[in-house]
């Protein structure tokens, strides 16, 4: 069996079966090394937005890597929008700037999926949020595999 150093079980014991309202424990230095371009450059806005929201900045970064390519895609690129969110008549929001984006997002998470009276609740897990953000079974499993590869193994039991 391989030794966990004492903060790596303090923070998988923090996380294991809890919500995605838990802080990833990252610096943004850290973060941004787990990133891809353009994305390492944002590392410190999905930091703002754990503190500002409480959602996991781990699970933050592992949706807009899903939803854009890693910041690759057109919505991204051209709307500042790495989540793909949509307005209420199906477009693709245009946001100011990257910052604007993950805030916003965030704090939509937070109200709506997150907490029991929101409109979208379904649990604090990927898969309940899933059931009602992407109404995939594949869509958890991505953000799943992308929390492991961002966040390292501590994120593996993350139902």
């Amino acid at each position: 069996m391989v030794r966990k150093t004492l903060s790596a079980l303090l923070a998988a014991a923090i996380f294991a079966g809890s919500s995605l309202l838990s802080p990833c424990g990252m610096s943004a230095f850290q973060l941004s090394e787990s990133l891809v371009e353009p994305m390492d450059a944002y590392a410190g806005y999905f930091l703002e937005a754990e503190k500002e929201s409480g959602v996991n900045a781990v699970f933050l970064v592992s949706i807009a890597a899903l939803e854009s390519g890693w910041g690759s895609s057109k919505a991204a690129k051209e709307r500042n929008n790495l989540f793909g969110w949509t307005n209420p008549d199906g477009s693709l929001t245009r946001f100011d700037s990257v910052q604007e984006c993950i805030s916003h997002v965030s704090n939509k998470l937070s109200e709506n999926y997150l907490q029991e009276d929101g409109l979208y609740f379904n649990g604090c897990t990927v898969e309940g949020i899933g059931k009602r953000y992407c109404e995939t079974d594949a869509w958890a499993d991505a953000v799943k595999e992308l929390m492991i590869y961002i966040g390292g193994e501590d994120y593996a039991d993350q139902k």
